[in-house]
């Protein structure tokens, strides 16, 4: 993402705690300045949502997770809502997906979240293919090698959905996981019914 811009500042909190966190540590980004929204108009209930006090100073909560380095560079994630515990791990699919993404057979991926009696959640990948003809056995081998060794066990995908298609977009053009977790959420249920 770069650094702040002039005249205002930056804080990466815990996301429970809102507490402070140290330079290279994952949170929640704040931010304060002569640029930010006073708030939102005759909505009390989304300002409290959106803004916490710390330091005597107003911040807006920006609900974006990154990581500031030591040159005061702010490295984005994920967005916070789309993060989720695998076991006692944090899950940032967007790390997944941009993984996934260096893998030549691999068009584009969204990465979504099942519930799990054991590990609360778990990572399913949905996967556009350029090659209908793609050994999806031996993909997903690979595809398992590569997060295992970059991301960790808990970021492996349990369930996979292979599209020949381009996946879902907003209307401004970003792909759209809110779909694909609705479905997953429907596809649960009737499982459960059954």
């Amino acid at each position: 993402m770069g650094t702040v811009i002039p005249f205002n500042n930056q804080m990466v909190v815990d996301p429970k705690t809102y507490e402070e966190l140290n330079i290279g540590e994952v949170g929640l980004l704040c931010v304060t300045g002569p640029g930010m929204m006073i708030g939102y108009h005759n909505n009390e209930e989304e300002n409290k949502k959106v803004f916490i006090e710390k330091n005597n100073q107003k911040w807006l909560v920006t609900g974006d997770i990154v990581r500031l380095n030591n040159k005061g560079e702010i490295e984005y994630i994920d967005r916070l809502k789309r993060c989720f515990v695998c076991g006692i791990e944090n899950v940032y699919p967007q790390q997944i997906e941009d993984k996934l993404s260096e893998m030549p057979e691999i068009e584009e991926a969204i990465v979504t979240k099942l519930e799990d009696n054991e590990l609360q959640y778990v990572p399913k990948y949905h996967i556009s293919l350029y090659d209908e003809n793609a050994n999806i056995e031996l993909l997903k081998e690979k595809i398992n090698r590569l997060i295992l060794s970059t991301l960790g066990e808990n970021n492996l995908a349990r369930y996979y959905e292979f599209y020949y298609e381009p996946l879902a977009r907003t209307s401004n053009g970003k792909l759209d996981p809110k779909p694909y977790q609705q479905q997953d959420i429907e596809k649960a249920k009737k499982l459960i019914k059954k």
